[in-house]
C-alpha cells in the first residue's frame, strides 16, 4: 500500500468513526481526524480524492457517520491546505449540493467569527473571492454572508 493509499484509507476510517467524549466534560470530537494531519502536505490532495470519488456520494446517502463527519473532514482539509499553501479554489469550485454547502461553512468557520480569537487572520485572496462568488448561490446558507468582507474591511483579515 502506498503512502497515499494509506492516507486515503485512514481518511475513510475517520469518516466512519463516531465522536468521542472527553472524560466527564461535554466536549466531543472525532479524535480520528487530528491523526490524519501526520500526512502533512499530502493530506489536502488525499481528501480531495476521497470527496471526489463516487463512493463518497454513496456513503453520504447511506452512512450516517460519513454524513455527520463531512464538515469535520472539510475543516481539516481547509486548515491543512492553508498550512501547506495548497490551492483549494479548484476543489471548492468543483463541489455542489450539500458538500459545497459544508465546504462554504468550513471556510467561514476557519476565517470567520466562529472561532473568535483563534480564527485565521490571513486568507488566500482567490479563496476569499471564490467563497463570496459561491455563497450567493447557496440557497441553504443561513449565516452571515458579509462576515468575511467586514473583517477584511476592518483590517482584521488580510488577503494574501
Amino acid at each position: 500500500m502506498t503512502k497515499i493509499d494509506e492516507a486515503a484509507a485512514e481518511t475513510w476510517a475517520a469518516l466512519r468513526t463516531d465522536v468521542t467524549r472527553f472524560g466527564d466534560t461535554f466536549f466531543v470530537s472525532n479524535l480520528a481526524f487530528p491523526k490524519l494531519e501526520r500526512h502533512g502536505a499530502d493530506l489536502p490532495a488525499v481528501i480531495e480524492s476521497v470527496v471526489k470519488c463516487p463512493e463518497f456520494e454513496q456513503a453520504l446517502r447511506s452512512e450516517w457517520l460519513v454524513e455527520r463527519n463531512k464538515l469535520h473532514l472539510l475543516l481539516v482539509y481547509f486548515e491543512q491546505a492553508d498550512n501547506h499553501r495548497h490551492d483549494t479554489v479548484p476543489f471548492l469550485q468543483s463541489l455542489s449540493g450539500p458538500v459545497l454547502h459544508e465546504a462554504l461553512v468550513a471556510v467561514f468557520q476557519i476565517w470567520g467569527p466562529t472561532r473568535g480569537a483563534n480564527r485565521r487572520r490571513q486568507m488566500p485572496r482567490a479563496l476569499y473571492e471564490a467563497w463570496h462568488a459561491l455563497i450567493v448561490e447557496d440557497p441553504k446558507w443561513i449565516g452571515d454572508r458579509e462576515g468575511l468582507a467586514r473583517y477584511h474591511a476592518a483590517g482584521s483579515l488580510s488577503l494574501v
